[in-house]
């Protein structure tokens, strides 16, 4: 009965362990899927503002292109009334011109480095950390891993001893009633 009592506490004592690993690893997974859904909202939301800040640009461009149209239109038609006036005002609204396209130019060479910099960067980052991440789940595992068995072994050799203890002593109580029984 007390072989059977001492089975019983390690069957129980195995079955605790199992239930709090398999808690722990759900946990654990929830923990990083919630970790996950708040990278990719953050992503999604900063993609969406790249698309937002590169829809203005686009219309500015694209305001700056037609008036700089229409200018050379009006140019253009009233070339023979207002030939004077129009090369006065024409040069100035090409050096003008000239002005805001090296502006616009160097705005949007800032703009697309910024635009391209920052994913970029951002990615990098992401990147980085997902790699360090997972080599500390690595090392967590490989730790957890070595702990279990670690302790598995010493509670499977606690059992041995305690097992071969009372094993002797069994055998020295039967040796000792034998001997009795034969004096």
């Amino acid at each position: 009965q007390r072989h059977r009592l001492g089975q019983a506490v390690d069957f129980r004592r195995e079955n605790l362990l199992t239930c709090h690993f398999y808690i722990w690893i759900d946990q654990h997974q929830q923990s990083h899927e919630a970790r996950l859904g708040h990278r990719l909202a953050i992503l999604h939301y900063d993609s969406t503002l790249y698309r937002r800040v590169f829809a203005v640009w686009r219309g500015k461009t694209r305001l700056s292109q037609q008036d700089r149209q229409r200018m050379d239109d009006a140019v253009d038609s009233d070339y023979h009334r207002l030939c004077t006036l129009a090369w006065c005002k024409w040069r100035e609204s090409f050096q003008t011109a000239l002005a805001l396209d090296e502006a616009w130019r160097r705005a949007s060479e800032h703009d697309r480095r910024k635009l391209l910099l920052k994913p970029w960067l951002a990615w990098r980052k992401f990147a980085l950390r997902r790699r360090k991440r997972k080599m500390n789940e690595i090392k967590a595992a490989s730790h957890c891993s070595r702990h279990l068995s670690s302790q598995v072994i010493c509670e499977w050799r606690a059992h041995q001893l305690c097992m071969k203890k009372r094993r002797e002593a069994a055998a020295a109580i039967a040796q000792h009633r034998q001997h009795q029984l034969v004096q």
